[in-house]
């Protein structure tokens, strides 16, 4: 069905078996101090086994100036090579190449060694920490070409097929490219062949210092997306003479990712329309011969198979789509391309943990780095109930039943989803509903029983249940606000009890990310919103990534945000908020409608203690547990039912 993304496809010397390519992607995996973990071995192995064509790593420092992950990999020393070794042993042993890619982070650097400060291009002060760089000398340029040579180098004694160099997302060679960094007067600065130098230069020293079949890659910036940044034509100019100078293969990306408010556009989010920078590498395509790859929210076989056979590209990146289902690629090779986990563009653990200097995380992988047959089954099968079908309650109720326990679900509403259906109804989240439709379809695959429409009641014969989960979440809170008329709540516009048609002006009371979520729903039907909220913080829950891409949304619409300002009152189509003695009116109001946080639904845990049910035997997980992280609700189910 997917003939073409099956295809082998040539890089220089090197034969891939298939199109489909593993984009580099920090993981946080590492053992510290640059070594490489088991887990990391583990993690890229999982992707080789099953049938990824190419795998290029996570940036490995090359310097001590640029390495930005306290637990990355690094090419810095010869030490690593054994353990890199190691690394493409595991990989090469399922027919999967490996490529690795180096990196310096000039300006944006985050993770400073003692004794080291950092350096760019030009003095101009990291929108991150604040630091200003010190400017490079032609010493400090000598030094760091220097220095990816002998990376270079080190990947092939340690068995890499190749090295990609990392020339996107505002890192160090960007810097270098883009006028909106770059201001130096000397031979590296002012004209675009000027900026063009050290990438140039780099590209040489690699290529002199590795074998002629050596793999060298080039990630390339093809719109930095910003006044005075790398444009399409300045990368379709360099791409030229990267293949000049020995580049045998480029890989297509975009955006900044210093800041959220820039990073949106480099890393998408699900306001971002898919395969968003493949008109861009089909450009690029059009000056050179050697293969080009794509990356940018291709989540599924037929998106990847349409972008291989326009034939303008000839690789397919997947990052966040194999680290939500790592067995993607064989999963499509098998006709069984229904049956993949697709990522949902959240970037809660993927990217913000990562930027926290955590490991990385998914909610859509909660395996991550293993498989189900890892999960070893219990000494003892235990007989559960579990009351709620939220993400939560999937989560517990598929693990538990994978390591052999019986399951049965109970939940009052007629079908699984809970408040994630309520996210999946505003725009361009729909695909939220992927987090709850394969774990349900799984949970009936390993025969857990459910209960729809159906209350659990507590005056059942108890004694035949090891364990009770409660998994019941969150119920909204109710505002009331002094007034002659009545509010809704945001919950019941977005199930559809409450209908905004024939609204043309509403007013939102919280900005927290229902509020926002709400305004860009009722903004894209055209009705005038406006959100007031008490604090000065506007979506302080959101992931920043996604916070930036949704306010992004919100002033296409022209939603109004008014912080520090509370609600007063609401009588007949007027609104009066405000605070400190002074006021605003908001008149012609048709709506109200309040999202101002939820609370616990633990009244179960208190019917159960009243009959005195052994405490020791309920698990309260989710929000009924009163945490309200999608992320972390997956993540403590998984690891109860690990527990039992």
């Amino acid at each position: 069905m997917y003939d073409t993304l099956f295809q082998p496809v040539t890089i220089n010397h090197t034969v891939l078996k298939n199109r489909v390519v593993m984009a580099p992607m920090s993981t946080n995996l590492g053992k510290g101090g640059g070594g490489v973990s088991e887990d990391q071995i583990n993690y890229y192995t999982e992707k080789a086994r099953n049938e990824v064509g190419l795998i290029i790593t996570e940036a490995m420092s090359v310097h001590p100036t640029g390495a930005h992950r306290v637990r990355k990999m690094s090419l810095m020393k010869d030490d690593y090579i054994p353990e890199l070794r190691r690394l493409t042993d595991s990989v090469h042993r399922f027919g999967t190449a490996i490529i690795a890619q180096i990196n310096h982070q000039g300006r944006t650097v985050t993770f400073m060694p003692d004794g080291y400060s950092a350096m760019a291009p030009s003095p101009i002060a990291s929108r991150k920490t604040g630091i200003v760089p010190r400017e490079m000398t032609q010493e400090d340029i000598q030094e760091l070409l220097s220095a990816f040579a002998k990376a270079a180098m080190r990947a092939e004694q340690a068995g890499f097929d190749g090295v990609e160099v990392h020339g996107g997302h505002g890192y160090l060679i960007t810097q270098f490219l883009s006028k909106r960094w770059n201001k130096r007067d000397d031979k590296y600065g002012g004209s675009l062949d000027n900026r063009m130098r050290f990438p140039l230069e780099l590209v040489d020293v690699i290529r002199a210092s590795v074998s002629s079949d050596f793999i060298v890659s080039y990630r390339i910036e093809s719109n930095e997306y910003a006044e005075n940044g790398v444009t399409l034509s300045e990368s379709c100019k360099l791409a030229e003479l990267l293949q000049e100078h020995g580049v045998n293969v480029i890989n297509v990306v975009g955006g900044n990712n210093e800041v959220p408010e820039e990073q949106f556009k480099s890393i998408a989010t699900m306001y971002t329309p898919d395969c968003y920078f493949v008109e861009a590498a089909e450009e690029i395509k059009k000056h050179v011969t050697v293969p080009v790859m794509v990356a940018g929210k291709i989540r599924t076989p037929e998106e990847a198979e349409d972008i291989i056979n326009g034939g303008n590209v000839d690789l397919i990146l997947l990052g966040r789509t194999l680290v939500a289902d790592p067995e993607w690629a064989v999963k499509t090779k098998e006709g069984r391309a229904q049956d993949i986990h697709r990522c949902v563009s959240c970037n809660a653990g993927c990217i913000s943990k990562i930027n926290e200097q955590q490991s990385i995380s998914c909610v859509q992988n909660t395996l991550l780095g293993t498989c189900v047959s890892h999960l070893k089954h219990a000494e003892k099968s235990l007989n559960i109930a579990v009351v709620g079908a939220g993400i939560t309650g999937l989560e517990f109720s598929l693990r538990a039943a994978q390591r052999g326990h019986k399951v049965t679900v109970w939940d009052k509403s007629p079908v699984p989803g809970g408040q994630v259906l309520l996210a999946a109804a505003s725009p361009d989240k729909g695909v939220f509903k992927e987090l709850i439709n394969w774990r349900y379809k799984e949970c009936k695959e390993n025969g857990v029983a459910f209960y729809f429409n159906t209350p659990f009641d507590v005056h059942q014969d108890l004694s035949k249940y090891d364990k009770i989960v409660v998994a019941t979440g969150a119920s909204p809170i109710r505002l009331q606000i002094k007034g002659n008329k009545q509010t809704i709540d945001a919950w019941d516009v977005f199930d559809g009890s409450s209908s905004y048609g024939g609204w043309k002006k509403a007013v939102i009371v919280g900005a927290g990310a229902t509020g926002l979520e709400l305004a860009h729903l009722l903004g894209h039907h055209g009705i005038e919103t406006i959100i007031v909220e008490m604090t000065e913080n506007v979506g302080a829950n959101v992931v920043p990534t996604v916070r930036a891409a949704l306010l992004n949304e919100l002033r296409r619409y022209s939603v109004d945000i008014r912080t520090k300002a509370p609600i007063v009152s609401y009588n007949d189509g007027v609104v009066i908020c405000g605070s400190d003695g002074s006021t605003t009116t908001i008149e012609n109001v048709d709506a109200v409608i309040t999202a101002v946080g939820v609370r616990q639904n633990k009244s179960l845990v208190d019917e159960l203690t009243e009959i005195n049910y052994d405490a020791e035997n309920i698990i309260c997980l989710g929000d009924a547990n009163g945490r309200g992280d999608i992320l972390v609700d997956s993540a403590s189910a998984f690891e109860a039912a690990l527990a039992l």
